[in-house]
């Protein structure tokens, strides 16, 4: 079933069991405010025939056929079985599925991924499919991008069909990109309707090098809180293996900082060792080990 107001104080206990009440009473005060643009039926739960609330995830949209997908969130003193969690699986796969999902990911950390979640997952349609390590630090500790040879014109001079192409250049042959099926304008659309992040088309910009396109980087925040993303990065094929990702991870920095963020938080492939690298070398440090699962419609 799909979460309802009612159910937003048991909710926020059960997302967020190591915070203290002030700061859960803080989040459920951030949750009220996005109330008018918040999509109920993308928070599924369960609950005990009494009402309790036993476990919940929730579904979002990251561009076109592709969605995500929470970890499960479960009670502890009401714990759910394996029957209820596979039916709460299926359940959120249907709502995707109706809502146009070819694919959906799960990202849970390994300290939650134990061996009954991962059968769960399989009878649910999921595949493993990779790792991904996640990573934070507060903006004011970033370093700057002084010294940068690269100049940005954003979205507001370039106009999307440009700003486009070159996210779909800066963005091929990466692990989390389909070559067939990733639409970049469409997901610049789609990052730009996302509840509670700035949507500026200054937030999606192209770095030039001897007046050549050679980066694109789209950063955002969630104004109500600082919590900040860098949305996407890359530099196009033939001007990679330069040292130009650090200055594009910079300007990234930049952005944020630009936009009010407070506390960056970004990822990458447990594979992608050079962009592993960046984080390092830029001071983020490592909070989230996390295994990937991904659900295609078949």
């Amino acid at each position: 079933m799909q979460l309802n107001p009612t159910d937003l104080p048991a909710y926020v206990h059960l997302i967020y069991p190591d915070k203290t009440d002030a700061e859960r009473q803080e989040k459920l005060q951030h949750i009220h405010k996005g109330l008018p643009q918040r999509d109920w039926a993308l928070t599924r739960v369960a609950k005990t025939p009494d009402g309790t609330l036993q476990a919940c995830l929730k579904l979002s949209s990251v561009g076109g056929e592709q969605w995500a997908l929470t970890r499960i969130y479960t009670n502890p003193s009401h714990p759910p079985g394996p029957a209820v969690i596979g039916a709460l699986l299926r359940e959120a796969i249907q709502e995707a599925t109706q809502r146009g999902a070819a694919m959906v990911t799960s990202r849970i950390t390994r300290q939650h991924l134990d061996e009954p979640y991962r059968q769960m997952l399989k009878e649910a349609g999921f595949e493993q499919a990779g790792g991904r390590l996640e990573y934070k630090l507060p903006i004011e500790e970033l370093p700057t991008e002084e010294g940068s040879p690269l100049i940005w014109k954003d979205m507001n001079e370039l106009g999307l069909e440009t700003t486009a192409a070159i996210f779909g250049q800066a963005a091929s042959g990466a692990s989390d990109w389909d070559e067939e099926e990733d639409d970049p304008a469409e997901l610049i659309g789609v990052y730009r309707t996302e509840p509670g992040l700035t949507n500026d088309a200054s937030c999606f910009q192209v770095g030039f090098k001897d007046q050549a396109p050679v980066a694109f980087v789209a950063a955002q925040i969630e104004p109500a809180t600082g919590w900040s993303r860098i949305t996407y990065m890359g530099v196009v094929p033939e001007a990679r293996g330069k040292g130009l990702g650090k200055w594009v991870h910079r300007r990234g920095f930049a952005l944020m900082r630009q936009q009010g963020g407070t506390l960056y938080h970004g990822g990458t492939d447990a594979k992608n060792i050079p962009m592993q690298r960046l984080f390092e070398n830029h001071g983020c440090k490592q909070v989230y080990d996390m295994v990937e699962w991904r659900w295609r419609a078949r």
